[in-house]
């Protein structure tokens, strides 16, 4: 297993992915999910249920009236390593980080 800095950050050279690290969230409702944080145009789909999330990133953009942070797992199209917005998950609130989840 990888170990991580006291502040979650994932090492250079890891991947939650590869390592099996992670933790298991709900989204509250179907999320398109992005290539990278904060992108304009999705990739696919995320329908509403209890996944693996991988990381966690602050968009360095962030876009109007949603929030900052993003986490990444894979969704139901397929797609790997991709990213849906924190507002899709439930129990989160304010533009915050996701407890616990490596930052990527």
């Amino acid at each position: 297993m990888t170990d991580f800095e006291p502040d979650g950050v994932l090492n250079e050279g890891e991947d939650a992915v590869a390592d099996g690290l992670g933790q298991w969230l709900t989204t509250s409702q179907d999320a398109p999910t992005y290539r990278l944080p904060g992108d304009e145009t999705p990739v696919g789909e995320l329908k509403a249920g209890r996944y693996k999330f991988y990381a966690q990133k602050q968009a360095s953009a962030p876009r109007k009236n949603i929030n900052s942070w993003w986490v990444q797992t894979d969704d139901d199209n397929h797609h790997k390593k991709v990213w849906i917005n924190v507002d899709y998950l439930t129990n989160t609130t304010g533009d915050l980080p996701v407890p616990g989840l490596p930052k990527h």
